[in-house]
């Protein structure tokens, strides 16, 4: 007895031991294997469907593409819809990428478990899936004028420039000059280091102190004789330098010519107080700089207008530019409106970091406000768009009331859109904003063959989609 239970024992612990001998060598089988096909091995497949149809009508959408990408990306599969708009898609538990189209792309993620069924709908804009549409019509253009309006509008800070005047005195001794019938003495001085750039202006002055006999004062500058007179005593003398003649040395002679008949007699001028005034430009804040950006609508327009207010009268001028093109120089301003009008095409804008510029002529003290750039509308002829659409016998048997989708994908200027029907009625909608917009017609106004004719006697506005359906 006690050998036959020693047996059975035995029996058991081998047959144990097989059992663990075949599982490790199913589990290092497994181990062996690719990861794709370990997961065909140990998971069920998952069904993922995909449903597209028509936002308007719910409709199927039967010629729509499907398209499966792994997560990275790899396309593994594209199928076209059925009868009922959808497609099936079975594969093992993962996550993929699911790109719908119907004239566009639609993408959905989607992560499946073992066995799992997934749904996704998906809707589109697809007029050929809805039996009432009685005519579409993509593109449709740009409908309406233009006058030059403003179509937009960009607003600043407020503009203070300051550009004063100082000055600098040079002084010089007394002259006593003689003359005579055959000669004339004369004095020179000579202004070093004088800067165009920044000076104003320059004022040469002398006063007589006295004189004898009735000689003529004569002045040159660089030669040139620029004043000429009989000076009584005690007079003042202030000759003004021309701006032409402003260089970086200029030299000045005074002469005291004979003057009179008395040949034999000698003539003299006492000079005194001669000096030379300099007036030159200190800029405390000559310019103020604005960055602005514009979009690609408003580098469509066909002029910029500049506008501001001058405040308490400045003294002197400014000019101001934008990207380094003038649009406006005054030598001095008056409280009041300022507009400068530029055509855009000359401005060179660009999407971002446009500069406008203000900037101080020499001696302008200025304060402006209600800074603005004012972007036109160029000046454009009316369009209208003229189509036809057809309304079959059962067709009108069907319905109660005509409705007119139109998708305005940009306003350019505000309005309201006119549909004449058959030259008979005309259906008026005003347009706010962009997107879709609709409006009924009355059956009792359609034929079985119509014309359609969409303007904007006021209005600018580019119309991308016409679905005209029923109901």
């Amino acid at each position: 007895m006690t050998r036959k239970g020693e047996g059975s024992t035995k029996t058991a612990g081998m047959m144990m031991s097989l059992f663990v001998v075949i599982l490790i060598s199913y589990l290092a089988y497994i181990m062996l294997l690719h990861p794709w096909e370990r997961k065909q091995l140990l998971t069920e497949r998952s069904n993922i469907t995909v449903n597209l149809y028509d936002c308007d009508s719910g409709l199927p959408i039967t010629d729509g593409t499907v398209s499966i990408y792994t997560e990275e990306g790899n396309l593994i599969e594209e199928l076209n819809t059925n009868t009922n708009g959808s497609i099936t898609y079975q594969d093992f538990p993962d996550c993929y990428r699911i790109k719908a189209t119907v004239g566009n792309d639609h993408y959905e993620n989607i992560c499946v478990g073992s066995g799992e069924e997934r749904l996704i709908s998906i809707c589109f804009e697809h007029p050929e899936a809805n039996p009432r549409v009685i005519h579409y019509e993509q593109d449709v253009g740009i409908i309406g004028g233009s006058g030059g309006e403003t179509m937009s509008t960009k607003e600043f800070d407020n503009v203070i420039l300051s550009y004063p005047i100082s000055n600098t005195t040079i002084n010089y001794p007394s002259y006593f000059l003689y003359s005579n019938i055959l000669w004339s003495e004369g004095m020179g001085v000579q202004l070093n280091n004088i800067d165009e750039n920044i000076t104003r202006n320059i004022d040469f002055m002398f006063t007589m102190q006295s004189k004898r006999g009735n000689p003529t004062t004569e002045v040159y500058v660089n030669n040139k004789l620029v004043f000429k007179d009989e000076v009584d005593v005690n007079e003042t003398v202030t000759v003004n330098i021309p701006r032409q003649e402003l260089n970086e040395t200029i030299d000045i002679q005074v002469k005291c010519d004979f003057n009179g008949f008395y040949f034999w007699t000698t003539q003299d001028c006492n000079l005194s107080n001669i000096k030379a005034v300099q007036d030159f430009f200190v800029p405390d804040k000559p310019s103020q700089e604005f960055r602005f950006d514009t979009s690609l609508f408003e580098q469509e327009a066909e002029s910029i207008d500049l506008k501001f207010i001058s405040i308490n009268e400045a003294i002197g001028g400014v000019k101001a530019s934008i990207n380094g093109v003038q649009l406006f120089n005054s030598d001095s301003l008056e409280t009041t409106n300022y507009t400068a009008t530029k055509p855009l095409i000359s401005l060179n804008l660009t999407n971002t970091s446009n500069l406008l510029k203000f900037e101080a002529n020499p001696g302008a003290q200025a304060y402006l406000r209600g800074v603005k750039l004012l972007f036109n509308q160029p000046y454009l002829e009316a369009r209208q768009k003229e189509l036809k659409f057809y309304i079959t016998e059962e067709e009108f048997l069907e319905m109660n009331k005509v409705v007119f989708n139109i998708y305005i994908s940009n306003i350019y200027l505000d309005g309201a859109l006119n549909f004449r029907v058959n030259d008979d009625v005309t259906y008026v909608t005003t347009i706010n904003k962009a997107g879709w917009d609709r409006f009924s017609v009355d059956v009792e106004d359609l034929t079985n063959e119509n014309n359609l004719v969409i303007s904007s006697p006021e209005g600018r506005f580019e119309i991308d989609q016409l679905k005209i359906t029923y109901e």
